[in-house]
């Protein structure tokens, strides 16, 4: 099966546009989790969690 060179060029953008669309996402995820974490630290440093309760 022979495809058209504007048909197989098309297929080939795609297959880079999912790539890039894949890395961006992985990307983006661990920005997020880099924030959330960071955030985390943040706000226990701020607000501490209680000391245990020793009395049960």
């Amino acid at each position: 099966m022979h495809l058209p060179p504007l048909r197989t060029q098309l297929i080939q953008q795609f297959g880079e546009f999912r790539v890039d669309t894949e890395i961006r996402h992985e990307v983006t995820s661990n920005l997020i989790d880099q924030i959330e974490h960071r955030v985390n630290e943040i706000y226990h440093h701020y607000f501490p969690p209680p000391p245990p309760d020793n009395d049960l």
